[in-house]
């Protein structure tokens, strides 16, 4: 909560009509559950946009196969489903392996996000004018309420959490070298040191056979990404999985 107050301020200046969010799911055992969690924001107070991608993010369009890691993960909500941790290597008989399409998260976001049309104003700013110009006050009044409401309206900020299991050591260089990392104004999210080593047949051309291997490799992406004078995103490491059992209720 505290990351979203500093990237979008306060929870009293936010409202949620303002903001679309893509998520992006690769494991089928959740998207019944974020199908459930999407038609109720569609459904609540005009529509919080709120969109699932049943699909991997990867480096490239086509498929990719995945783990299910068994007993141990199911009780942690499948925190390990990955496709760079071999199930095999597991002594479980619920551990099974997984087929899904994946998509190039660098030409998803060119599509999907940086070519769509910003609105000039957000919604929450339209309605509020929307308002104003029904309103019985006078014509000056509403022309200094006009004013003051476009003046104050927030700039764009584009976002991104990525947690993916091992994917990111060929998501973020892709991301890099495509220049779409550069649109961002933050990321946040984990690498995966613990599921070294990591088989270079799911993409890399490094090394990443021991855990030195991958933390010398983080740190150099990381310092690429924050390394441009041209490119302001940040990088910010957080593994934070506190929604996912709070308790609170849907909105009805």
């Amino acid at each position: 909560m505290q990351l979203f107050r500093d990237e979008y301020g306060l929870d009293s200046t936010r409202n949620n009509i303002d903001y679309c969010v893509f998520e992006i799911e690769a494991n089928p055992k959740h998207w019944k559950r974020l199908d459930i969690i999407s038609n109720a924001y569609k459904a609540h107070n005009k529509g919080w946009k709120y969109h699932i991608v049943k699909a991997a993010a990867s480096d490239k369009e086509g498929n990719m196969t995945f783990y299910h890691q068994g007993t141990n993960d199911n009780r942690n909500n499948e925190w390990g489903f990955c496709n760079v941790h071999d199930y095999k290597k597991i002594n479980d008989t619920n551990a099974y392996i997984e087929t899904v399409p994946s998509i190039r998260l660098s030409d998803w976001i060119q599509y999907h996000i940086l070519e769509r049309i910003v609105p000039e104003l957000p919604p929450s700013v339209s309605l509020s004018l929307s308002l104003l110009l029904n309103d019985t006050t006078t014509i000056n009044n509403k022309s200094m309420n006009m004013n003051n409401t476009i003046s104050s309206k927030p700039k764009p900020v584009l976002g991104m959490k990525m947690d993916i299991e091992g994917s990111e050591y060929v998501v973020l260089p892709d991301l890099i070298h495509s220049n779409t990392i550069c649109n961002f104004d933050f990321i946040f999210g984990e690498y995966h040191t613990r599921f070294a080593p990591i088989d270079p047949s799911v993409g890399h051309r490094v090394s990443l056979t021991t855990r030195k291997e991958l933390e010398m490799y983080e740190r150099s992406i990381t310092q690429v990404i924050e390394s441009s004078r041209n490119c302001n995103v940040r990088w910010i490491s957080s593994d934070d999985e506190s929604y996912l059992r709070d308790g609170i209720p849907l909105p009805n």
